[in-house]
C-alpha cells in the first residue's frame, strides 16, 4: 500500500507516510482505515516526499476532496500537515486542501520544521 501510518494514541497523534503513485482508492482507503482506528481526531503528519509522479488528475483531486467532504464521521476531523517535494503534487495538494479547509483543517508545506510548527499549534493552543 501507498500510505501507511503509525498512531501515537497517548498523544492523539499519527504520522503516515506516502510513497510511490497515489491513487484515489489509497486516499479514500486510509480514511476508511483511519475511521476504523478511530483516528480521524489525531492530529496528523503526513510525509509524502517519497511520493511518485502526481498521476491523480484535477477531476480525481475534486472526487477525494467530495469523498472526505460527504465521509460520515462522529467527531470532527483533527488537523492534517502534508509535507510534498514536487512542485506539482504540492500544487495538487493545495487544491485539495482548499476543497476540504470547511471540513479539515489542513495545510501542504515544502519544509517538515514549518509543518510541525504548525500542527503544535493545533497541540498546545496559545494561553490567552
Amino acid at each position: 500500500m501507498a500510505i501507511s501510518y503509525v498512531l501515537d494514541r497517548a498523544r492523539g497523534r499519527m504520522h503516515t507516510k506516502v510513497e510511490g503513485q497515489v491513487t484515489v482508492i489509497d486516499i479514500l482507503g486510509h480514511l476508511d482505515a483511519l475511521r476504523r482506528d478511530e483516528a480521524l481526531t489525531y492530529v496528523e503528519l503526513i510525509d509524502a516526499r517519497d511520493a511518485g509522479r502526481p498521476f491523480l488528475s484535477a477531476t480525481e483531486v475534486w472526487r477525494a476532496a467530495n469523498a472526505v467532504l460527504n465521509a460520515k464521521v462522529s467527531a470532527p476531523f483533527g488537523p492534517r500537515a502534508v509535507i510534498l517535494g514536487d512542485a506539482v503534487t504540492f500544487g495538487l495538494t493545495r487544491i485539495f486542501t482548499n476543497i476540504v479547509s470547511g471540513r479539515i483543517p489542513m495545510q501542504a508545506f515544502r519544509d517538515q520544521a514549518k509543518a510541525e510548527e504548525w500542527l503544535a499549534r493545533w497541540s498546545n493552543p496559545p494561553e490567552a
